[in-house]
């Protein structure tokens, strides 16, 4: 299947291309490796933009809203109980919108949590307003909670569950 076969980058686009022509969707680890987890075939990548952010997949690269959807992931480190997690979605949700309460989930044999956002937010230019839904999942750690984040166009969010749901699915921690 996927084999290393020389160090570098040379390395990372032979297992990259060689895990496409199987048609798995490539692995992606963190620059710090902490999680690893998919990543979304073709959308373009940032990291460590600073505070909370580890990773952004910005994409689908073709078709309506191209490079609208965002999932990301984020670490708060400090508390991992529920009153920690409580407090994370009410801090999300003063951005105003509707929220859905924090409900938990069964996750690889323990617990993480979901919510839901919808409201309107500026777009990036121009004074126009989008309405966006945003979808996150909190999994608590030793040493504080992963936030995975589903945002996107409200027209174009069920595009991009299936990716989310990989990423959700097959993340995976070292801490």
């Amino acid at each position: 299947m996927m084999r290393l076969a020389r160090a570098g980058s040379r390395v990372f686009v032979c297992v990259l291309l060689e895990a496409l022509a199987c048609g798995e969707k490539p692995a992606y680890t963190d620059l710090r490796g902490s999680f690893s987890s998919q990543a979304p075939p073709s959308w373009r990548v940032l990291e460590n933009q600073g505070g909370a952010q580890r990773v952004s997949f910005i994409g689908p690269s073709s078709g309506p809203g191209a490079f609208s959807t965002s999932l990301g992931v984020y670490f708060e480190p400090g508390g991992n109980d529920l009153a920690a997690l409580r407090a994370y979605a009410r801090r999300q949700a003063l951005g105003g919108g509707e929220s859905s309460p924090l409900i938990p989930r069964p996750w690889k044999g323990g617990r993480a949590y979901q919510f839901s956002l919808s409201r309107e937010e500026r777009l990036a230019h121009g004074p126009a307003l989008e309405r966006r839904r945003e979808a996150f999942v909190l999994i608590p750690v030793r040493s504080g909670f992963y936030v995975l984040v589903h945002s996107a166009p409200a027209g174009t969010f069920a595009r991009a569950q299936p990716e989310f749901g990989a990423l959700a699915d097959s993340f995976h921690t070292v801490n």
